[in-house]
C-alpha cells in the first residue's frame, strides 16, 4: 500500500481521482475530453476494493475506446511473499482477508479478479525489489513529464488499447 500511495502522489501532478466508483468512469472520461473544461492529463485510481463493481470494468473501458478516451493503465504488482511481508510490516488487512481467507488467499484471489485488468496494461511495474523514490521517478517519467523510462525494470506492453 505505501507503493500505492507512492503513486498516487505522484499522479496528484495530475488530475488524479483516487477510488473513482467504476460506474462513473465513462461520465468521467466524456468530461475530461470535453475540451471547455482544459483538463490536459487526469489519471484514475481503480483496486481491488472497488468490489463487484469490477466485473464491469472490461465492458467500461472498452465503451470508452469505442467512443475515443484512449487511456493507458499502469499496473502494480509485487511478488506474493513481499505483499505478505508489506500487509504485515503495515498492520494492515488485505481487502479480501476475512476470517476464513487468510492473507496469502486474499491475494491469490485479486490476482485472478484483476487479471484481466492486468492483460490490458500498458504498464506494468513488478515493485518487488523497487524502491518508493525509483517507482515515484518513473512513474514521473512516463505520465508526468514524457520522458523515456528504464525499461530494464518495467515491461511496457502496448501503446494504446
Amino acid at each position: 500500500e505505501l507503493l500505492q500511495q507512492v503513486t498516487c502522489k505522484s499522479l496528484a501532478l495530475l488530475q488524479y481521482q483516487p477510488n473513482l466508483p467504476i460506474q462513473l468512469i465513462t461520465k468521467f472520461a466524456q468530461l475530461a475530453w470535453d475540451q471547455s473544461y482544459q483538463i490536459d492529463k487526469v489519471a484514475l485510481g481503480i483496486d481491488i476494493r472497488s468490489g463487484a463493481a469490477l466485473d464491469g470494468l472490461n465492458e467500461i473501458l472498452s465503451e470508452c475506446i469505442e467512443k475515443g478516451y484512449h487511456y493507458e493503465i499502469l499496473y502494480l504488482d509485487a511478488g506474493n511473499e513481499v505483499l505478505v511481508k508489506r500487509y504485515k510490516e503495515t498492520r494492515r488487512r488485505h481487502p479480501l482477508q476475512t476470517k476464513q481467507i487468510r492473507l496469502e488467499e486474499g491475494i491469490k484471489k485479486e490476482r485472478a479478479i484483476l487479471s484481466d485488468i492486468k492483460q490490458r496494461a500498458n504498464y506494468i511495474f513488478d515493485t518487488t525489489h523497487l524502491l518508493t523514490n525509483s517507482l515515484k521517478d518513473e512513474i514521473d517519467k512516463i505520465f508526468v513529464s514524457d520522458k523515456e523510462y528504464n525499461r530494464n525494470l518495467y515491461f511496457r506492453k502496448k501503446n494504446y488499447l
